[in-house]
């Protein structure tokens, strides 16, 4: 039995079975059909030996048992006998044809000279085997493969039979099969993918047209050719062990690449899959599989690979922090500027809540997601974050929805910048802008007092002119043309102040300034003691002389001022870099600085009057 498309079937003899069952009743029809056939038309019958007889009984069990339609024949081409199977497949009983001629019977008009040749051959001693088509009762056909024998007695032809064996249904199959062949040969030779076969010395036995399109060769010139002679010598290496190990463990690779050579020159990528060809009896013959030209592939993913770095290269150097969140709110990538806006490595919030980094936590991720939820995007948003040091810093934020390929939204990208100097800046800016409009109106009133104080000037000069020195009045006059005189010399700060006086900026030499301007104030102030805590060498720094006088001057006397009864003043002086300011309400350019430290031990100020310090003219 075998086991066809999953149905169980029983097996047909093959052509050497029905030889051997043809040849071993030839011989029996032979001994016998004296005793057993002729008997029924012959003039002289012979009596029939017991033995004979028996034999005859056995045949005729035989050959009504048998999976073949057998049918007996005489000299005249009559029916003398059939079993039971040609009876089925040709729908006829034994009584409808005993003694009609079996080519008339089942020859029919179209095939009746066929079988009357086939007949005559058999009558002229000839065993016949072929194949052709039969009628059956019904007037359909079938195919058949016939075999006739001629039966022999006394060196003479007296009958013959024939043996019929219903291929049809192995037609049909044959049929499918070579429909199947071409299809899937069409299949082949039509598919984008290049298809192989070579035998174990890996020279080519089969290939399809887009292989030969792959490597430039016709079909002939491929065939027969060794995949070495399309590959360098590391290639060849390399194929060798993967289709080694195919033969080793019977196993196919899916997916392998390589590079090959074309039969016009240069190189090209291949991927290629690998399979064991073996034979009927499972014996390995070579390897056979697909394979396509994957070059176009690999510049392609080099390219996308090339461009992924570049913009990884832009990411990681952007001066702006980025951070990509979950669905869930986990950051899940920090850029490295992360650490320059807020000290935070990277490696530090990767897993953490974006809202963490908020000053104001929960509730700002909130209002982020609320508008970044019902416009799809988020611009120049300002907040505050905090750094790992806990001080705040202000951002503008920009945070826009990530979408996959189907437009399923998995998570969201912020884009953050440190505007706290320009927040800074900006206040200092509107200080400045107060100023200038505060400067504005004390340059005219300057302008008016000075014309006033020149008016006075000129005629307390013309009085002096006509008294005499000695006159009484003369002392008091000079005293208010002194007065006057300082009174100018205010108006000229004034004017300065509204930027319409003349500063002249050089280089100083603080340490200096400051001991002469302390020394003159502690003439005035026997009662404050002075300490000078002065670094040298110091920097120097490009100012106004009578500007830094006139901060030192203030400094000093607000200094006495919050000490009536008398004190320390202690003055410091030392060089630093930005970094080491603090407490400032703006960020410091990058860059060497000199502080300049005045400490007295007074009362001190209050936090109002601290945050009014800086304001001009503001005195308590």
């Amino acid at each position: 039995m075998k086991i066809i498309s999953g149905v169980l079937m029983m097996a047909k003899p093959t052509y050497e079975e029905l030889e051997n069952k043809i040849q071993n009743l030839e011989k029996a029809l032979t001994r016998l059909t004296a005793a057993s056939s002729a008997p029924s038309y012959s003039k002289n019958p012979q009596p029939v030996k017991a033995d004979d007889a028996y034999r005859a009984q056995r045949l005729e069990a035989l050959i009504e048992r048998s999976l073949l339609a057998i049918v007996t024949l005489d000299a005249e081409n009559r029916i003398l006998s059939c079993n039971e199977y040609f009876e089925k497949i040709f729908q006829y009983s034994h009584k409808e044809i005993i003694g009609l001629d079996l080519d008339e019977v089942i020859a029919g008009d179209l095939y009746h000279q066929e079988a009357k040749s086939n007949t005559e051959k058999v009558f002229n001693g000839k065993t016949i085997h072929n194949f052709g088509k039969r009628k059956r009762k019904d007037g359909s056909f079938i195919d058949v493969e016939i075999f006739g024998v001629p039966v022999e007695a006394d060196e003479k032809i007296v009958g013959l039979y024939f043996i019929y064996l219903d291929i049809s249904e192995r037609k049909k199959m044959e049929e499918a099969l070579r429909e199947s062949v071409e299809k899937y040969r069409d299949i082949l030779e039509n598919m984008e993918e290049g298809y192989y076969e070579v035998d174990l010395n890996g020279n080519f036995t089969f290939s399809n047209n887009a292989l030969c399109r792959v490597l430039g060769y016709a079909q002939e010139e491929l065939i027969g050719m060794n995949n070495r002679q399309i590959m360098d010598e590391a290639n060849a290496k390399k194929v060798f062990q993967i289709f080694n190990q195919v033969y080793e463990t019977g196993k196919p690779v899916k997916a392998f690449n390589y590079e090959f050579t074309p039969k016009d020159g240069g190189s090209r990528h291949a991927e290629i899959s690998v399979a064991l060809h073996q034979n009927d009896q499972g014996e390995p013959i070579g390897f056979r599989g697909i394979g396509q030209d994957i070059t176009d592939r690999i510049h392609m993913e080099l390219e996308l690979v090339q461009t992924k770095n570049f913009l990884q290269n832009i990411i990681e150097s952007s001066i702006d922090g980025i951070t990509i969140t979950d669905l869930k709110g986990a950051i899940i990538y920090a850029s490295p500027s992360i650490k320059d806006i807020l000290e935070y490595d990277p490696k530090e919030v990767i897993g953490k809540k974006g809202y963490f980094l908020y000053s104001n936590g929960l509730a700002e991720a909130k209002k982020i997601m609320r508008e970044l939820t019902g416009k799809g995007e988020l611009k120049n948003h300002e907040l505050r974050m905090t750094r790992k040091n806990g001080k705040q810093v202000h951002i503008n934020l920009s945070a826009a929805l990530l979408k996959n390929q189907k437009g399923v939204i998995i998570g969201t990208m912020g884009i953050f910048r440190d505007i706290t100097g320009k927040k800074a800046f900006e206040t200092q800016l509107l200080q400045v802008q107060k100023l200038e409009a505060l400067g504005t109106l004390a340059g005219g009133i300057a302008h008016n007092f000075n014309n006033l104080l020149m008016g006075i000037l000129g005629n307390t000069s013309l009085m002096l002119l006509e008294l005499e020195p000695e006159d009484p009045n003369c002392k008091r006059l000079n005293t208010i043309e002194n007065l006057i005189q300082n009174g100018s010399k205010l108006t000229s700060q004034l004017l300065g102040y509204a930027r319409e006086g003349k500063y002249e900026p050089r280089p100083l030499q603080i340490n200096a300034l400051v001991r002469e301007i302390a020394q003159t104030f502690g003439m005035t102030r026997k009662e404050i003691s002075i300490h000078y805590d002065l670094t040298d060498p110091l920097l120097r720094v490009v100012a106004d002389k009578s500007q830094m006088e006139q901060i030192l001057l203030n400094l000093f006397i607000n200094a006495a001022d919050a000490m009536p009864q008398g004190g320390q003043l202690h003055l410091h002086t030392r060089n630093v870099a930005h970094q080491d300011i603090n407490n400032i309400p703006f960020e410091p350019q990058q860059g060497p600085y000199i502080l300049l430290t005045v400490r007295d031990t007074g009362i001190g100020m209050d936090q109002k009057t601290v945050g009014r310090i800086f304001e001009p003219f503001y005195t308590t």
